[in-house]
């Protein structure tokens, strides 16, 4: 149903580099949880509200906690809200190592087709990772009144992103990435509050890969008003991210950019300039 990822084995020039880097990255301690004294804040989330609802998901590695201050907003001015716990996320990162790209978009399908069997109308809102998902919504062909993309992931910064394609070839499980530097915020202290994984399985980072190919391929189909929120300072979204969804969306696109703030935009240094130019966009639509 999904696009088939079909890599040949002979292609994979950098396996022995990526086997000594997996060495490293084996010997960490896989299973640490987020960290957190309220498991609620990185729990599924739902305020009933309007006849409005929106469905907020989060990004890869994250939880619900970076998208529970934007939903408790947008309650607040009158829209239920549903912030979604991606499968394999909240818990511990291993969680992540036999979840697939289609687990995630089904999931999303779920809750959307859910919800729009109860609200007038249903407004997709993700974040990173989240933000290709919303994007392949359109695969479902409902009536999608209008969409936010925040710091859409379909572009990566760094070299490293060249060898994602193969990680799927790794031999075993428990290789992990570590985030060395922590989540990419600006506001220290938001950055110190911030629940996600600090490290995340190999294996998982290729299904990532996987949905960014979707949702790639999908962006021609999507045939309503789009708003995408991005910042100059992202260290982790290329603004090529920005130039191919404008391209490839033929319904027209609202671009946002904003300039204090790192990749996890809704929880940053601008979250509430973000906020009413999301509201904004809403009531447009």
């Amino acid at each position: 149903m999904y696009l088939n990822e079909t890599i040949s084995r002979s292609s994979f020039w950098p396996m022995r580099w990526m086997w000594s880097v997996g060495r490293l990255f084996r010997s960490l301690p896989k299973n640490m949880p987020i960290k957190t004294n309220n498991a609620s804040q990185a729990a599924p989330l739902f305020l009933k509200g309007g006849s409005d609802a929106c469905l907020l998901i989060h990004g890869f590695s994250g939880s619900t906690y970076e998208m529970r201050e934007l939903g408790e907003f947008l309650h607040r001015n009158g829209y239920t809200v549903s912030v979604i716990s991606l499968a394999g996320h909240g818990t511990i990162p291993s969680a992540l190592a036999d979840v697939r790209a289609e687990d995630w978009i089904e999931q999303i399908s779920e809750e959307w087709q859910r919800l729009s069997g109860i609200y007038n109308k249903v407004y997709p809102i993700g974040l990173s990772m989240g933000a290709l998902l919303v994007v392949t919504l359109a695969l479902i062909k409902r009536n999608i009144p209008a969409a936010v993309l925040l710091a859409p992931a379909l572009v990566l910064k760094g070299i490293g992103r060249r060898f994602i394609p193969f990680f799927y070839l790794l031999p075993v499980k428990n290789l992990y990435y570590e985030k060395k530097n922590g989540s990419d915020i600006i506001d220290q202290e938001a950055k110190k509050k911030h629940l996600a994984y600090n490290r995340v399985p190999l294996r998982s980072i290729f299904e990532f890969y996987r949905v960014q190919r979707i949702a790639r391929s999908v962006l021609p189909l999507i045939d309503f008003p789009v708003q995408v929120i991005y910042s100059e300072r992202d260290n982790t979204v290329s603004e090529k991210s920005i130039s191919l969804i404008s391209a490839g969306i033929k319904s027209g696109v609202v671009k946002v950019k904003v300039d204090n703030s790192g990749h996890v935009l809704t929880v940053d240094r601008e979250r509430n300039f973000i906020y009413e130019r999301i509201l904004e966009f809403l009531k447009k639509n």
